[in-house]
């Protein structure tokens, strides 16, 4: 296989807009860092920018039924509405899913990237909670 037929992108977009909307008020999707004009009309109390910095995958050359790993590291800058950065960090992790002899070998590689994602995804929403919650 000369090529992966997986828009991280797009999959690593899907699931920060659908977790981000489970656990908030509501999310916006902005062109821009803050801060905003008041011409704008853009009312958000934070503004999130991940980026994937890398990946990488490993996988057996002969067994296509054996593990495949994905390793995704994103870089996450969280600014107020002001444009302070509230937190700017790398996230790393893994996911590991058990190939499968499907017709299409791309959800082999796509299966432990989501899950590696996913995670990932977790350790953002634990540190949003700790600088936009105040302790008691």
């Amino acid at each position: 296989m000369s090529k992966l037929d997986y828009d991280f992108g797009s999959a690593s977009k899907s699931l920060f807009l659908e977790t981000f909307m489970r656990v908030s008020k509501g999310i916006m999707i902005v062109e821009k860092r803050p801060p905003y004009a008041p011409s704008e009309q853009i009312d958000v109390s934070i503004v999130i920018e991940p980026h994937i910095t890398l990946f990488s995958e490993d996988h057996s050359a002969i067994l296509r039924i054996a593990d495949y790993t994905a390793h995704i590291e994103y870089k996450v800058i969280v600014y107020d509405k002001q444009g302070n950065i509230l937190l700017d960090k790398t996230y790393k992790s893994d996911g590991v899913a058990r190939g499968q002899a499907t017709i299409s070998p791309s959800s082999n590689y796509a299966a432990p990237a989501e899950i590696a994602m996913g995670k990932i995804v977790v350790m953002i929403i634990d540190d949003l909670i700790k600088i936009t919650v105040p302790e008691t």
